[in-house]
Formats: C-alpha cells, sequence, structure tokens
C-alpha cells in the first residue's frame, strides 16, 4: 500500500477542518436563507393583505359617508364659499367621519378633478387635484359608477397611504363627484419595520457566491500556509534521509546538519551521534585489520620462507618433498584468505575516473587466458563501439576478474565465455556469459551473500566483495542463470558526467 508523503499529511490536517466548518457554515447558511425568503414570502404576503384590506375598509367609509351627503349640496359649492354655513357645515361633517373612522382625510371633487370639499388645512374650493392625473383608468371606473382603491403610495411624512374613491351620485342616480377618503393602516407600519429588519437581515446574509469566494480566499492562503509548514517540516525530513543514505552508503565523514531545536532536530542530532559511533568503531576495525596484517601476514611470510628452505633440503626426498609442497599450498591458501577478508572489511576508497570498458575487459580477459586454455574453453571479448564507465581501474580490474575466472571454471571443456561492453542510455554495461551448468534458484538469490560457498574450499566472500565493488561506484550487479542454461553476469555502471572535467 502506497504511503501518504508527509507534507500531504500535513495538508490535510488543516484543510479537514476548514471543510468541516465550511461545510457546516454553507449549510447553516442555506436554510438561512431558506428562513430569510420564508419570512419575506410572509411579508408579502401580509403586507398584500393589509394592503387590500385597507382598500375595502377605505371604500366602505366612503359608501357610508356618501350615504350621509347630499350630492347637490356638494356640487352646488362654488369659489368663494369657503365661508358659507354650508361649505363649514360640510366640511365639519366630513372631518367628524375621518376622526371616528380614524381615516387620514376625506375630500370630494368633481368629475374633471377641482376641489369641493377638503379635510385637509388650507384646501380652498376649486383647487386642482393633479395628482388625479395618474389615476385616470381609476377614476373612469369609479365616475362609470364602481368604488376603487388606489395603489400604495407614501406621503411627505414617509407613510404609506391608500385613497379609497366613491362615486357621489344625484338624485337622478347620475355621478356628478367623487368622494375620496385617504387613510394609512396601522398594521402597515409594523409591517414596514418588518421589512426593514428583513432588508438588514438580507444584508447580512451572505450569498453563495460571497461565501465561495471567502472560501476560495482561506483555501488558497491556508493552502499556502500549509504548503509552507510542510516544506519546513518535510525539508530537514528529507536532509535526513539523504544523511541516512549517506551513512548507510559507507561515508560516515560527513556530519549531519542539525538546523532546530525540535523533534526533528533531537533526531538529527542522535544521527549524527550514531554516525560517530560508527565512524569510531569503523576507525577501530581499520586498526584491527591493519593489526591483522601485521600479526598474520609476518608470521606467514616467515613460515612461506622456511618452507621454501625446507623444500631445497629435501629436493632429493620425494616423501619429504611431497609434504613440504602441502604445506607450501596450505600457507599460499591461508594467505589468500586473510587477503579476502582484509579486502572485504576494508573500506573502499575510489579514484574515480573514465574508464574504457573495451580496454578493461582485454586486460582482464589476458589475465585468464591461460586458465581458459588448460581447460580448453574459448573466451572471446567483445564491444559494442566504446563505451566509457566512470569507475576506479583498478577496483572494477578486480571485480571482473573475479566473475570472469568463476565463469571459465564453472565451464566445462569445449565451452564458451562471451564478454560484451556497451552502452544503455546514461549507463555503461559489461555482459559476461558462459555456457556452464547454471544456477539452481535456490543458490541464486544467495550467491552474493557473504560467507556463502558452494565450494568445498572458499570463504564465500568473491562475489560478495564483487557486488560491494560495483555498488560503491553506484552501480548494481545483476545474474540470469538457470541449471543447464549457463550464466550471465551484467555490470550496470554510471557513464562519465560529460559536463565533468576529465582528471
Amino acid at each position: 500500500m502506497r504511503r501518504l508523503p508527509l507534507s500531504f499529511k500535513i495538508l490535510l490536517a488543516a484543510l479537514l477542518p476548514l471543510l468541516a466548518f465550511a461545510a457546516v457554515g454553507i449549510i447553516a447558511n442555506y436554510y438561512a436563507h431558506r428562513a430569510h425568503d420564508i419570512a419575506r414570502k410572509a411579508h408579502y404576503l401580509a403586507s398584500t393583505e393589509s394592503e387590500a384590506e385597507l382598500g375595502r375598509r377605505l371604500v366602505a367609509v366612503g359608501h357610508a359617508t356618501a350615504a350621509l351627503l347630499h350630492a347637490e349640496d356638494v356640487t352646488a359649492l362654488q369659489p368663494g364659499d369657503e365661508a358659507s354655513r354650508a361649505y363649514r357645515a360640510l366640511r365639519e361633517k366630513l372631518s367628524r367621519v375621518a376622526k371616528q373612522s380614524g381615516v387620514r382625510r376625506l375630500y370630494a371633487f368633481t368629475p374633471t378633478g377641482e376641489s369641493l370639499c377638503d379635510t385637509a388645512p388650507g384646501a380652498a374650493i376649486g383647487d386642482r387635484y393633479y395628482h388625479l392625473g395618474s389615476e385616470g383608468p381609476l377614476l373612469g371606473r369609479v365616475l362609470a359608477g364602481g368604488a376603487e382603491a388606489s395603489m400604495l403610495f407614501t406621503g411627505k411624512d414617509r407613510v404609506p397611504y391608500k385613497t379609497g374613491y366613491t362615486p357621489l351620485r344625484s338624485e337622478a342616480g347620475a355621478v356628478v363627484a367623487v368622494l375620496a377618503v385617504e387613510g394609512a393602516t396601522g398594521s402597515y407600519a409594523s409591517l414596514r419595520r418588518l421589512e426593514t429588519q428583513l432588508r438588514s437581515l438580507s444584508g447580512g446574509l451572505w450569498s453563495p457566491v460571497r461565501i465561495g469566494l471567502l472560501m476560495g480566499l482561506a483555501l488558497l492562503v491556508l493552502v499556502g500556509s500549509s504548503l509552507l509548514i510542510a516544506r519546513s517540516i518535510t525539508r530537514p525530513v528529507r536532509r535526513l534521509v539523504e544523511a541516512a543514505g549517506i551513512i548507510g552508503g559507507g561515508d560516515l565523514s560527513r556530519p549531519v546538519e542539525v538546523v532546530s531545536g525540535d523533534e526533528i532536530g533531537v533526531l538529527a542530532a542522535s544521527l549524527d551521534a550514531m554516525r560517530r559511533d560508527l565512524l569510531r568503531r569503523e576507525q577501530e576495525l581499520q586498526m584491527m585489520l591493519a593489526g591483522i596484517a601485521h600479526e598474520v601476514r609476518n608470521p606467514l611470510g616467515g613460515m612461506e620462507l622456511f618452507a621454501g628452505l625446507l623444500h631445497d633440503e629435501v629436493k632429493d626426498e620425494p616423501e619429504k618433498r611431497e609434504m613440504v609442497e602441502r604445506i607450501r599450498r596450505e600457507l599460499e591458501y591461508l594467505g589468500r584468505v586473510v587477503n579476502e577478508f582484509l579486502d572485504y572489511a576494508r573500506q573502499a576508497r575510489l579514484e574515480v575516473r573514465p574508464v574504457s570498458l573495451r580496454a578493461l575487459a582485454g586486460e582482464v580477459a589476458a589475465l585468464v587466458a591461460a586458465e581458459a586454455e588448460s581447460r580448453t574453453v574459448s573466451l572471446v571479448v567483445e564491444a559494442d563501439g566504446e563505451p566509457l564507465a566512470a569507475a576506479d581501474p583498478e577496483k572494477l580490474r578486480r571485480a571482473i576478474l573475479n566473475v570472469l575466472r568463476n565463469a571459465v571454471q564453472a565451464t566445462p571443456a569445449g565451452g564458451l565465455v562471451s564478454v560484451l561492453a556497451y552502452e544503455a542510455g546514461d549507463r555503461a554495461r559489461l555482459r559476461i556469459r558462459d555456457t556452464g551448468p547454471g544456477i539452481a534458484a535456490d543458490v541464486l538469490d544467495k550467491i552474493f551473500d557473504a560467507f556463502y560457498t558452494t565450494k568445498e574450499r572458499g570463504t564465500g566472500l568473491g562475489l560478495a566483495l564483487v557486488q560491494k565493488i560495483v555498488e560503491s561506484h553506484g552501480g548494481r550487479i545483476d545474474v540470469e542463470s538457470a541449471p543447464g542454461a549457463g550464466s550471465v553476469f551484467t555490470f550496470d555502471l554510471p557513464r562519465p558526467d560529460p559536463t565533468a572535467g576529465t582528471p
């Protein structure tokens, strides 16, 4: 299962609470909008019904008042009659009706729109009501005998009013004047306050677009800050990973940088302390190896010297000479074992430079040519072009020699060992193929393990040392084999950097 990067986990940890909060906010805002819409609809229905009820009441007041008036007396009034008894009586009657019914104003006017009587202060007979010009269709219906209510309008006092129009009929039944009843509803003032509150609430509610923009901006800010925080955390972690890789690769000389005092800094300090401990042990191991080289090789050299002298002393005694030859072979084998142990344990120090794999393969083939000839094994070296590898020629020569000698020794008489050098992209490769018996699958997975060997006498360090040398170059060695099909060992090595100067 693929694991999420640490930076992604940090980003999720920051975003998930915000997304949850945003979801709750969006849902709450949605239901707030729903409630606000319901309230507005209720307000609209209430205001509509209140307005209609006001119109019906004003018309009813107009009908009741019209029944108290004589149309001929009203239409008989002429400009200048404001001081007459008839006008004062009519105006007083209209004012009393206005007070008792709770309306604002009553006034009567001719079909052409001139005032006949008006409860408003300062009104005179004959004054023209210019506002009636916008009520043309409505007044037409009133003059035709119907009763109508006007649309709601706002007075100078910023209060909404409505006017009910009732026709005044003569004795003969003809419409000779119109009575207007103007009033405001008390409930409408409350509705106006409710409307104001709803508008204020609407301004406080955020639309989905505004919420989306705010959420987008918040996400951008949070993602940016989270990425910065994640980077500040993952960067030292990556440095620790690189440092661990360097230590794992065997380079113990580079200190681990400690850049903070937090947990990552403590981890870096612990890693550096481990590096110092490993370096100290490595140095102790190298000193021990130097002691082995001195304490073991010197006695071996002395024994080889005296064995040679003894060989000369018994050259005329075949039985004793054979025993001395056996001693010399054992000493030679023991020296090889000591050298292999020392070579495997030492930290390789590479002197890397461009190396021609064609030339190096030819040199190694020349070293094993005599052994191949003695076993009647054909040895062929080929190259595709002039492949170059970035390698230490001495270390790489030893690794190739080990594999090539094993291939010759594993190939039966009349067999073939071929060596091919070539390039593959940015890699240089060397392939060694033999026609030997092959390697069983259960053995194939272990051939590079240290101290594993199928030979009666052997340290099991040969191929382990080969792998160590190749990997120290930043390369790898692969093997393909099956019983009866021979074996193929492939060295995969980096090519020289074309931008770097040749040392």
